[in-house]
């Protein structure tokens, strides 16, 4: 029996020790720095919490109960409120103002497709603090639609929309736009790679 508990005391302490690693690895790869003791133990915490949650999720995706795996990111520290907050996930859907409706009568229809696997996706982007995902929708569209006609897979340019799809495209870079929008700049005047 003693030996059991002394087993179990060296695991726990051996999780406990790996999660404080993987906290200051993560701090460091990162860039994370926090303004006090107090703070750097409240997002210890929720690391700790989103690490657990990763982990039970990934155990989910082994036994092939859900069709995606989680790692950890640079969101990490952050709640999920504080996460949505950040992405400023509020606003509201507008149609485009001249959009068609899509009739898929007569079209057979899959349940699902995985067009990583077909390479039709380019490698993951990342907006920083800029409020900018209208920009990587478009792009990410654009980019999808050349590699179905043209078997070929280009990385175009975000940064491009980000700067120029403004003004009369009613898209604000990093505050905020529309991704129809940024499809009519690249209507008018194309997008670089």
């Amino acid at each position: 029996m003693k030996s059991l508990v002394v087993v179990a005391t060296l695991v726990l302490v051996a999780c406990a020790s790996s999660i404080k690693e993987e906290w200051q690895q993560f701090k460091l790869i990162h860039g994370k720095t926090y303004r006090s003791l107090v703070e750097d133990k409240n997002r210890f915490s929720i690391f700790q919490d989103n690490v657990r949650m990763i982990q039970e999720h990934n155990k989910k995706y082994e036994s092939g109960e859900v069709s995606y795996s989680m790692e950890v990111t640079q969101f990490a520290d952050m709640t999920q409120q504080e996460f949505r907050d950040l992405l400023k996930t509020q606003g509201k859907a507008i149609r485009p103002r001249n959009g068609l409706e899509f009739d898929s009568t007569g079209i057979e229809t899959v349940t699902a497709i995985d067009w990583r696997k077909k390479g039709a996706v380019t490698a993951v982007k990342n907006q920083h603090q800029c409020s900018s995902c209208w920009a990587f929708s478009a792009v990410g569209s654009i980019e999808g639609q050349l590699f179905l006609k043209n078997k070929t897979l280009i990385d175009l340019s975000v940064q491009e929309l980000v700067d120029c799809a403004n003004g009369k495209y009613k898209n604000y870079a990093c505050d905020g736009g529309r991704m129809n929008n940024a499809f009519e700049y690249v209507m008018d005047h194309g997008i670089q790679k």
